[in-house]
């Protein structure tokens, strides 16, 4: 199988979009400070500080300058990380700008949040997309010194709008005038001022392509960033979009679908570009019989593998027995020696009908936040398939056009 958003092209139409880049609209300079909350521990006793970084507005030349020398002043404790979020709103802004301090963001893992009755467009979401947390922290911090691992963490308040497309300038003049030198260049011939332009329009697109990757996007989100304002699919709203955009809803999301749908979603996920099953491939597999289902399919790989395998042998004989107990510490057995056989939940489902002859199980318990897991079985090893995303695995429950954050 190949990976999530292999294969996906750019749109080519936005060569034809932004030729001439101009601002778009007055500007609102962005206030930047920096909050600090004192926390409590779940005795009431001290939990150190709270610091929330608020970027509101449009940002311009020198605010990354600005965002840094905050990000510097909060102490960091020996062996610690202060925990620090970044509240950010605006609807337009430098691009140039946004991007340092996106990097800036996603360098120190510091997360980003879009509220509830707020907006962030165009320079705003380049920000909001830099959102990031240290590796083995799971709610965030700083770190002041270099070369902190870190992971996305992206997060919009259900109410709140996160859009991603519009971020390249709009034309400025259409037709015979959009050749048209400026006074402080009239010796300039058109087809030299367009030239120009366009180089312009295309180290632009470079830039955005560049920091998508440096920020960990997706290919499609890169995509959407180059669109134009406006466009469908720009506004976070759907699960895929979300998924999409590596962004997590906050808030309570609304109820799941049926087990045996929420098993054909995650399933439809881990698989990635090997096809899409539809409700009539999902099985039920009744719990006792869960566990001889999954090591069936790990005697058939060994058989496969060699027809006279003695394990394959020894673990038909358990399979053809009734002993279940056994057949429960063969497969934590197998499971420790990391056989990729998932930790089994309230139900488990077997969905088919994927390409290659690929099938997968997943276990889950069917509440929105609780625990699940897959394997992916075919004609190689057993594998977990694509993974949900960390901050937010539930994402994969639902059906990619499931609203999650509907418009208000």
């Amino acid at each position: 199988m190949r990976g999530p958003g292999s294969g996906a092209a750019l749109p080519l139409l936005v060569l034809l979009l932004a030729i001439v880049p101009v601002a778009a609209g007055a500007a609102q300079p962005a206030t930047i400070g920096l909050d600090a909350y004192a926390m409590r521990g779940a005795g009431g006793e001290p939990g150190g500080t709270r610091h929330v970084l608020q970027i509101d507005g449009d940002v311009g030349p020198g605010d990354a300058a600005r965002v840094r020398g905050l990000l510097d002043s909060v102490p960091v404790p020996e062996g610690e990380r202060q925990p620090v979020i970044a509240d950010v709103s605006g609807e337009a802004g430098d691009i140039g700008e946004a991007m340092a301090i996106g990097r800036l963001l996603h360098e120190r893992g510091v997360p980003t949040l879009v509220r509830r009755g707020r907006s962030c467009r165009a320079a705003c979401a380049l920000i909001a997309l830099g959102g990031a947390r240290p590796e083995e922290a799971l709610a965030g911090g700083i770190a002041t010194g270099g070369g902190l691992a870190t992971t996305p963490d992206r997060r919009l308040e259900i109410g709140g709008i996160l859009d991603l497309s519009g971020v390249l300038p709009a034309p400025q003049h259409s037709g015979a005038d959009a050749a048209t030198p400026d006074a402080a260049d009239r010796t300039v011939a058109p087809t030299t001022a367009m030239a120009r332009a366009f180089a312009g329009a295309r180290a632009t697109m470079a830039a955005v392509v560049g920091y998508g990757a440096a920020v960990s996007l997706r290919a499609e989100a890169i995509g959407r960033l180059l669109e134009p304002a406006g466009s469908p699919g720009g506004r976070v709203s759907t699960a895929g979009q979300f998924l999409e955009a590596g962004v997590c809803p906050v808030g309570t999301p609304p109820r799941p679908p049926r087990p045996e749908l929420q098993a054909l979603n995650i399933c439809n996920h881990a698989m990635g570009e090997a096809g899409m099953a539809d409700p009539s491939r999902v099985m039920p597999i009744p719990k006792r019989e869960a566990a001889r289902h999954m090591l069936l399919a790990v005697h058939e790989r060994l058989r496969r593998n060699n027809e006279n395998s003695p394990l394959a042998a020894q673990l038909w004989q358990v399979l053809q027995g009734r002993d279940d107990r056994l057949v429960a510490r063969v497969y934590a057995d197998l499971a420790a020696t990391g056989i990729a056989l998932p930790k089994l939940e309230q139900r488990t489902y077997e969905v088919v009908g994927y390409e290659g002859g690929w099938h997968c199980h997943v276990s889950l318990a069917p509440g929105v936040a609780e625990p699940f897991a897959t394997v992916i079985v075919g004609p190689g090893p057993l594998a977990r398939g694509r993974p949900p995303p960390a901050s937010c695995p539930f994402l994969v429950r639902y059906d990619p056009a499931d609203i999650l954050n509907p418009e208000r």
